[in-house]
């Protein structure tokens, strides 16, 4: 639905804009690193905001996967600079963690971000930034990797084993482009 309701939106602009913009496509999970950079933080929550999708889950009989700014909701945050950081919505359970990033657990009542130890400096700086983004003004307990608290693991089920190795991304394929251009004499 939301597919069909953007493409049908980006024909509406193009055709109200007299064919001047141009078109395109970008998946998720391989957005190149401009499109990236235009939108950060780059949260991508899975399943939506929770008003937005709730009937279509009820509809189905699903449980909502949604994000609600008041419930439990853990954040994996990967990158090394603006052009590439990413902050993606994953299962708020101890087994989505992974050594070598950073994330951001959010409960009803706190704000953590757990830094891994085979994370960078530039993810922990930027797990700060999304922690802020998220919920402005709250306060935020940073945690390293085997310094967690109860109530950091309680929050994710308990504590469960996690992978030390790095999560792979789907590779960015470039499509080969061919330029020609002309210098015109007016």
């Amino acid at each position: 639905d939301d597919q069909v309701m953007g493409a049908e939106l980006a024909n509406t602009m193009w055709n109200s804009l007299k064919g001047r913009p141009v078109l395109g496509r970008i998946y998720q999970g391989k957005e190149p690193p401009q499109f990236v950079a235009l939108f950060q933080p780059m949260v991508i929550l899975k399943g939506g905001i929770s008003s937005g999708y709730k009937k279509i889950t009820e509809e189905k009989g699903a449980a909502s996967g949604s994000y609600s700014p008041d419930g439990i909701a853990l954040f994996r945050v990967s990158g090394t600079a603006i052009h590439n950081n990413k902050t993606l919505h994953v299962d708020a359970l101890a087994t989505s963690l992974s050594s070598t990033d950073c994330f951001v657990l959010q409960t009803g009542s706190a704000m953590f971000t757990w830094h891994g130890n085979s994370s960078t400096y530039e993810q922990q700086q930027w797990a700060a930034k999304v922690a802020e983004f998220l919920k402005p003004g709250a306060t935020v307990k940073h945690c390293k990797e085997g310094t967690e608290s109860s109530a950091f693991w309680f929050a994710l089920d308990g504590k469960q084993s996690y992978t030390s190795k790095p999560i792979m991304q789907d590779t960015i394929v470039r499509d080969p482009h061919l330029y020609a251009f002309s210098i015109r004499k007016g």
